[in-house]
């Protein structure tokens, strides 16, 4: 069995990605088609936002914006993100000190390589840190992603 070290080796890669024009509809059927929880938005070649499903929950439909609002309207911008050569540690600590549960992941070059998630670290990693990080998420305060 192979040692997970980093995050590239428990990191999904080929993250969907999606155009800031996309609806809030076409971006919550491919969350349902892929069963994912979250999109890139990208443009020009670089990445803009995030999308979640507590995203669309929260800013476009509590917010009573419809489905046909572009996704630009609702995805959290000022992206974090985490090298794919980076500790399983490093990234439980993030994890936790940020409330994030979801990262885009890039290589040194700053290409976009995956996505890491709380599940992944929790299915693929078998992490002992799985508890530490969702422990420092769940901590009151507004969580990122």
């Amino acid at each position: 069995m192979t040692e997970i070290r980093t995050i590239k080796d428990i990191m999904s890669p080929e993250p969907r990605i999606l155009s800031p024009q996309d609806t809030v509809a076409e971006a919550a059927r491919v969350m349902a088609e892929e069963n994912i929880g979250t999109v890139l938005i990208g443009a020009d070649d670089r990445l803009v936002g995030i999308l979640t499903d507590r995203d669309i929950v929260v800013r476009a439909l509590a917010e009573s914006r419809g489905a046909q609002c572009p996704v630009s309207d609702v995805m959290t911008q000022g992206i974090k993100y985490v090298f794919d050569d980076e500790s399983v540690d490093d990234l439980v600590r993030n994890m936790g000190m940020q409330k994030i549960r979801r990262f885009p992941v890039l290589s040194r070059s700053k290409r976009l390589v995956g996505v890491v998630s709380l599940g992944d670290l929790a299915i693929r990693a078998q992490h002992g840190g799985f508890r530490e990080a969702l422990q420092g998420i769940s901590r009151s305060g507004r969580s990122a992603h």
